[in-house]
């Protein structure tokens, strides 16, 4: 049976592909109505007139003319509109960390600060980075808009409800994320969101920058700090299970009868390749191959579960993978099925700071996916 797609949904879609075309350039590439056209596939009329639109609500930018040397008058080339901003937000558990990005990809701003959060209340972090966001945001041109506030959080996030369910780590339970940081803004926002760590960290990897992909299109993330957890992409998407907390890869079994965790069990993944575990084994050779052989166990585990052909390993386990990775690899070996079908590849992270870039990404998502959904973003009066 032949569908039929209303006009009014192939115009959205239409603008979506557009949008998608220009935020996907490389910068040396000058996207302008005629090259839409052609790699849309549609009328140089059509190309305009969508383009247009998407100038007219603010996602696209014109920069001055450009001369190919063809016949005809010079294209305008059009480029996300970096005015356009989302900020990310990452609090962990000795840091809270903030990047502004525009839609364009340029990195507006970036701070980490150090904190021991777990030592205070969720009400206080929250008035801390209230402080810090409206002080970036003071200082943004008049003509710029914020678009969303996007948190990420090491732990089991509810992100349909906005909320932290349980972060053991910062010593959070039942916290609305959303509802503290609509408290402390002085600005207003579209979306505000919260997402796992690892999740957002993941998605670092997987887009270069809003909407332009990264090449890598299904991976396992590994991100280490005082807990261990780990995120799946698939096809450019995040597999989030049905209550979204996949990839608590830091509470998997190693040995049954190994080191208490806080947690209730005996020999979690976190208590050997944990940042307390490896501060306290630092310089024990002994101590740091039980880490590594823990580590590649879990990654068997993962690699056997999952069937993926790359893992990235971030955060503070890429130390030890780094310095013990024949170790970890001959675990990995050792207990992975068919190991040498699987073409796998580990590799290190090559961000400093990939939670909070990829929350920063993370907040344009909905606008990305319905452009006009928003409404025009005008300038707003400083």
């Amino acid at each position: 049976m032949q569908e039929f797609v209303s006009v009014s949904t192939q115009r959205v879609m239409n603008l979506r592909r557009v949008l998608h075309e220009v935020l996907y350039a490389d910068s040396d590439e000058a996207i302008t109505r005629a090259a839409i056209a052609s790699k849309v596939q549609i009328t140089r009329a059509t190309a305009t007139r969508l383009s247009d639109q998407l100038v007219s609500l603010g996602l696209l930018h014109e920069l001055p003319p450009v001369m190919t040397g063809g016949p005809g008058r010079p294209g305008r080339v059009l480029v996300g509109n970096n005015n356009l901003v989302s900020l990310g937000v990452d609090i962990g558990v000795s840091w809270i960390r903030m990047m502004g990005l525009g839609l364009g990809g340029e990195e507006l701003f970036r701070k980490q600060f150090e904190l021991d959060v777990p030592a205070l209340s969720s009400e206080e972090v929250f008035s801390l980075v209230g402080n810090e966001l409206n002080l970036f945001v003071s200082n943004l041109s008049s003509r710029a808009v914020i678009f969303a506030v996007t948190v990420s959080v090491p732990g089991l996030v509810d992100s349909d409800n906005g909320s932290v369910i349980y972060a053991p780590n910062l010593d959070w339970t039942n916290v609305d994320v959303c509802q503290q940081v609509n408290r402390v803004i002085q600005f207003s926002v579209k979306s505000i969101e919260v997402h796992n760590e690892a999740n957002m960290a993941a998605l670092a990897h997987t887009w270069k920058r809003p909407g332009c992909p990264s090449g890598l299109d299904t991976f396992a993330y590994i991100s280490g700090g005082v807990g261990v957890g780990a995120a799946v992409i698939e096809n450019r998407q995040l597999y989030l299970g049905r209550h979204g907390w996949v990839g608590e890869i830091g509470h998997l079994t190693i040995d049954p009868r190994g080191i208490q965790c806080k947690c209730g069990a005996q020999g979690c993944l976190e208590r050997y390749v944990g940042r307390q575990a490896l501060e306290i084994r630092s310089g024990d050779n002994a101590a740091l191959v039980e880490s590594a052989r823990a580590l590649g166990m879990a990654l068997a585990a993962l690699t056997n579960i999952l069937d993926v052909s790359l893992i990235i390993i971030g955060g503070d386990v890429t130390n030890l993978f780094a310095d013990y990775s024949e170790e970890v690899k001959r675990l990995m070996r050792l207990h992975t099925i068919a190991d040498e079908q699987r073409s796998l590849q580990i590799t290190g992270s090559a961000y400093e700071m990939p939670a909070v870039r990829g929350a920063a990404i993370q907040g344009f998502q909905a606008l990305l996916d319905a452009p006009t959904h928003f409404g025009k973003f005008r300038a707003v009066d400083k």
